[in-house]
């Protein structure tokens, strides 16, 4: 169940966005690619994880399970770097992912991810200030 909780996870960015769109607006995309970034890798493993919930209920939840497989693909996107990464440095042992390797793996796709979605963020903080 705690997979589910990571769909919360979605709700950072948007706080993120509210609260640089007042306070700081000049890097209002910055500031949210990077909180975007920092929970991309976990909020769409949470979101594949409502795939799963569709079973009890049927045909009802069909936008539920539509959800989940979008969640999939976001995850396919968003796990590979950091486990790649992890491999190269020796942070995992070969075969199956357990234990602490899930907290190495998930940081490193924190970190990659943060800075990939800061930096498209900063550019169109540029790009927007730059046209006023």
């Amino acid at each position: 169940m705690w997979l589910v909780a990571g769909f919360a996870l979605w709700i950072i960015p948007v706080l993120a966005y509210r609260y640089t769109r007042r306070s700081i607006p000049s890097h209002v995309y910055c500031i949210t690619g990077i909180a975007l970034g920092s929970v991309a890798s976990a909020a769409s493993m949470g979101t594949y994880a409502l795939y799963w919930l569709v079973g009890p209920f049927g045909l009802i939840a069909l936008p539920l399970a539509l959800l989940g497989m979008v969640g999939l693909e976001l995850s396919l996107i968003h796990e590979t770097p950091g486990f790649l990464l992890a491999t190269a440095l020796g942070l995992r042992s070969g075969g199956v992912v357990h234990g602490i390797e899930f907290v190495y793996i998930e940081s490193l796709n924190a970190i990659i991810w943060a800075i990939v979605y800061g930096s498209i963020g900063y550019v169109l903080d540029k790009l927007r200030t730059r046209g006023s």
